[in-house]
């Protein structure tokens, strides 16, 4: 499954995308403060991408909920371009990445069992190991 075939651009774009200035430190006065800030808050829980997809929804809560507020919304800023358009396809950008890391379903790993030549290998290190503390523990001349 796609993104697109997921969240459709509209309801990306229909999201609360607040546009704000870029906030710049205190001893950088030459540079003229830029309206090109964009912040972008999706509604995790009330959207209607997630419809007949609750286990997609729970996948997607389980990786970024650390990132969901207490009202539901993924917050999203960016803030690196000059040019505001630029910043909320950004921010789409970003959201696309986390819907599909959700979207993409992890194998699980089917665990083998050792060779028999790993095996071998493995009793001849500890054999080797025990015989060279052995000899750290011997005292020469004594017998």
């Amino acid at each position: 499954m796609k993104f697109r075939e997921f969240l459709q651009l509209d309801e990306a774009l229909s999201s609360d995308i607040v546009v704000g200035v870029l906030t710049i430190p205190k001893g950088e006065i030459e540079i003229e403060p830029v309206n090109s800030k964009c912040v972008l808050k999706w509604k995790v829980m009330g959207s209607r991408a997630w419809l007949g997809r609750w286990e997609l929804r729970n996948r997607f809560v389980e990786l970024w909920g650390k990132r969901i507020s207490k009202e539901g919304y993924l917050v999203i800023t960016s803030q690196s371009e000059r040019d505001q358009l630029q910043n909320i396809y950004n921010c789409v950008a970003k959201l696309r990445q986390l819907v599909e890391a959700a979207l993409m379903k992890t194998q699980e790993r089917v665990p083998t069992k050792p060779t028999e030549g790993s095996q071998k290998k493995r009793l001849e290190d500890k054999e080797r190991r025990q015989r060279l503390k052995q000899q750290r523990n011997r005292i020469f001349g004594v017998e």
